[in-house]
């Protein structure tokens, strides 16, 4: 245990040697899009994202403390909005025909609403409770993504990158970090009317976040991740997705980072396609 997480007014001999965190992260999001013209689509998404957190505090023999209390940790479910974000996807490559790619360049930003915090890491220095999982950046960040699909016989390939870029620190003095992420994957149908499926394995680059300008501590990390996905059409415009993934390598870490073995996100989206009707 480093002294820096060590609990105020505890004696080091009674200190916790450990402590073990399972963390459970979820997140629903609403995606929308509309079809302006043939070539111009305006959407919007809105996540609510959910943290749950099971804490285990032990000495140095591994026995548990179920008395033990922390101001660094405790049992307990964080909820919140996440920034909304804006977007115009641009369909740069239109398919003339059933084999034919679609290439589409979205850029956009989103709007500081978003639950935020206090520099964690100097109020645990100062022996206060306080709180590393919140879902806001505070700032406006611009975002950019590319996507290519490439449609076969009985399936499809798909290439697509997404980023978030910060360049300024929130009221707070927190400068989120910039985040990178590349996926490349394969989907099908197998011969399911509504239904789709897919896997692809996604790099995930993030850029270390700051503090008043000091590099936050247990930021920044690459990791290499593999996705499962699936989902459903509903109703005229509606659908259902799921996607669950989990990390397969993590490296260049950054100080003591989480262990990430499954992330699970729930999307509704609504959608307008370009040329149909409900878009006209």
């Amino acid at each position: 245990m480093e002294p820096s997480q060590f609990e105020p007014g505890i004696p080091i001999s009674e200190q916790a040697a450990k402590h073990v965190l399972d963390i459970v992260f979820l997140q629903h999001k609403l995606e929308t899009r509309y079809g302006v013209n043939s070539w111009l689509e305006v959407g919007g998404e809105l996540s609510l994202r959910a943290t749950l957190i099971d804490v285990t505090f032990s000495d140095a023999n591994g026995d548990e403390l179920p008395a033990f209390s922390s101001v660094h940790h405790r049992d307990e479910t964080v909820m919140g909005l996440a920034d909304p974000a804006l977007k115009l996807h641009f369909h740069v490559l239109s398919p003339e025909g059933p084999g034919d790619a679609r290439v589409v360049l979205s850029t956009g930003v989103s709007i500081p609403i978003g639950m935020t915090e206090e520099d964690p890491f100097k109020a645990g220095a100062e022996g206060r409770e306080h709180q590393h999982m919140f879902f806001g950046y505070g700032i406006f960040a611009p975002k950019l993504g590319l996507r290519w699909t490439q449609p076969f016989k009985n399936w499809s390939l798909a290439g697509w990158t997404d980023s978030t870029f910060s360049f300024y620190a929130n009221d707070k003095g927190y400068q989120p970090p910039s985040t990178h992420v590349l996926g490349l994957g394969a989907q099908s149908s197998f011969g399911l009317e509504d239904w789709w499926f897919g896997l692809e394995p996604r790099l995930m680059m993030e850029v270390p976040a700051r503090w008043d300008d000091q590099r936050a501590e247990n930021s920044g990390r690459n990791d290499l991740l593999g996705a499962f996905m699936a989902g459903v059409s509903v109703g005229k415009g509606w659908s259902l997705s799921v996607d669950v993934q989990t990390t397969l390598v993590s490296f260049s870490q950054r100080g003591n980072q989480m262990v990430l073995p499954g992330v699970g996100i729930l999307s509704v989206f609504w959608g307008a396609p370009l040329g149909s009707e409900v878009a006209r």
